[in-house]
């Protein structure tokens, strides 16, 4: 699992931890 990290540079995307979405990544752009 990776802690959820924020990425703010033009766009933002968030990585949900792998115990919340069973191995797989939930990426939200704005």
């Amino acid at each position: 699992s990776r802690p959820d990290i924020t990425f703010a540079v033009g766009v933002c995307a968030r990585y949900q931890d792998e115990s919340s979405y069973s191995g797989e990544e939930n990426i939200e752009v704005c």
